[in-house]
């Protein structure tokens, strides 16, 4: 365990003991509710809200592990169900991604591009100018990746997965053993530069070391055409912004953003 991952795991414990009133477990030990309160995975504020969305879309499902509040899906939901279920809020998310105020055309969670499990996006939104953007979502991971692949080398990718990402990348990385921590995302970059205006938002911790490696690995690894369609989104950084836009932390919704950031990042 790394010493960032050891101060998630103290301050998810603290956070569910003091702000969900459930009592954590020993030291040390991960901060997971009882499958009848994995509900509160989800900010209060929006737990009503996210309620009629699982509803109206069955076709959503949620994870094995989301009562565990390292759960990188629950921190997707967190960060983007106001935007989903309240259009009034819109121009916070669409200002932030393109600078313009203008509507969200289509939001969703898990969109699916491809047949294997981890060929899909933890959200999606279409601008009203016909932008896309595609967010991928970490939090405690060590890679952007599911764990399995983990041992993964370009030599044991089908062929058609070899042309794909040669497109994208320098035959140097190809060689590379690095290549297990950016496979999924040279995939989900593929999709999306195969789209006219569409961009693969990353969104993890600058924290989390590992994440940062892969996240600068694969900025030194792109070509520049490609480069230009990824959009790193550090956690703290994009929480703070969101605030910002909300109207600052005195607004309901800023105020909101600075809770899921009291959730999700540690204090120093």
């Amino acid at each position: 365990m790394t010493d960032y991952h050891a101060r998630v795991a103290a301050h998810l414990s603290r956070y569910k003991e003091f702000h969900l009133g459930i009592r954590a477990g020993r030291s040390g030990q991960r901060a997971i509710l009882p499958d009848e309160h994995r509900e509160l995975n989800i900010l209060p504020e929006y737990r009503r809200p996210f309620r009629r969305y699982t509803r109206a879309n069955p076709l959503f499902r949620l994870a094995a592990d989301f009562g565990d509040l390292e759960s990188s899906q629950a921190l997707c939901c967190n960060l983007f169900i106001p935007f989903v279920q309240e259009p009034a809020r819109h121009e916070v998310l669409t200002r932030l991604l393109s600078g313009v105020r203008q509507p969200l055309a289509r939001t969703g969670f898990d969109f699916s591009f491809g047949p294997a499990t981890e060929d899909a996006f933890d959200f999606f939104c279409r601008l009203a100018d016909g932008s896309e953007y595609y967010f991928d979502v970490k939090y405690a991971e060590t890679w952007f990746g599911p764990a399995h692949q983990s041992g993964i080398s370009v030599e044991t990718l089908r062929a058609a997965d070899r042309r794909e990402i040669a497109g994208l990348v320098t035959g140097t990385v190809l060689k590379s053993p690095e290549v297990a921590k950016l496979i999924v995302l040279l995939k989900k970059l593929a999709f999306v530069a195969s789209r006219p205006s569409a961009y693969l938002c990353c969104v993890y911790p600058a924290a989390n070391g590992r994440l940062q490696e892969a996240i600068n690995l694969l900025e030194r690894s792109l070509y520049p055409a490609v480069r230009e369609r990824l959009r790193p989104l550090p956690l703290e950084d994009l929480l703070m912004r969101l605030v910002d836009e909300a109207g600052g932390a005195g607004s309901p919704l800023g105020r909101y953003f600075a809770r899921v950031r009291t959730k999700y990042v540690p204090s120093s």
